[in-house]
């Protein structure tokens, strides 16, 4: 089926990759990753932080399945969503530079949202290289994940636009690419002052 020369089960077929391999990333990296990063840290921090909610609002040093689900729930939705987003614009990004690109703007986006030099978990938890590094390194793998799964499983799979001019196609990748330089840029920005501020 298609509307306005677009094939809607190609589309679904896309969208259905970028999901799953995002809800892995995001489980793998997220949930799987990040719950390692709070064990060691437990560990490397001092006894006082024990009891404190962090900015997440989990107990350190406490483990329910109620809290544990969530995060799974949550990191794993939320990286599928991620995946979709991935095979919205990836064939407008030029090919070299999708994985690389991918993993710097995870590590620069994620660690500006994550890395705050008002939140508990950069005040109390140590060390700080830990605690500030897991927020920049696992979502710099996740996306990276994301990116070589679909581009491993997608190679053959279906088109779902419409053959466009290869200068209009070329002129098109150079503008996306540059504007997830400039994206990437951007965050990069943000994160390097947000560590500046918790160092």
């Amino acid at each position: 089926m298609r509307v306005r020369g677009v094939d809607l089960r190609a589309a679904a077929w896309w969208a259905g990759l970028g999901a799953l391999a995002g809800a892995f990333a995001g489980f793998a990296w997220g949930a799987v990753g990040g719950r390692l990063a709070m064990l060691a840290l437990r560990f490397t921090s001092p006894d006082r932080v024990r009891g404190v909610d962090t900015d997440d609002g989990f107990e350190i040093g406490r483990v329910t399945f109620g809290g544990t689900l969530n995060l799974a729930l949550g990191l794993t939705i939320g990286g599928a969503i991620a995946g979709v987003l991935y095979v919205a614009v990836r064939a407008a990004v030029i090919p070299a530079v999708r994985a690389p690109l991918a993993a710097l703007f995870g590590a620069a986006a994620g660690g500006a949202a994550f890395v705050s030099p008002d939140g508990i978990d950069q005040r109390i938890l140590e060390p700080r290289w830990l605690t500030v590094g897991a927020f920049i390194v696992l979502p710099a793998a996740a996306t990276l994940t994301i990116v070589l799964i679909v581009e491993r499983l997608g190679g053959g799979g279906p088109g779902v636009r419409p053959p466009a001019p290869p200068r209009a196609a070329a002129v098109t990748r150079m503008v996306v690419t540059l504007a997830g330089v400039a994206l990437t840029a951007g965050a990069a920005i943000a994160l390097a002052d947000a560590v500046g501020q918790v160092a």
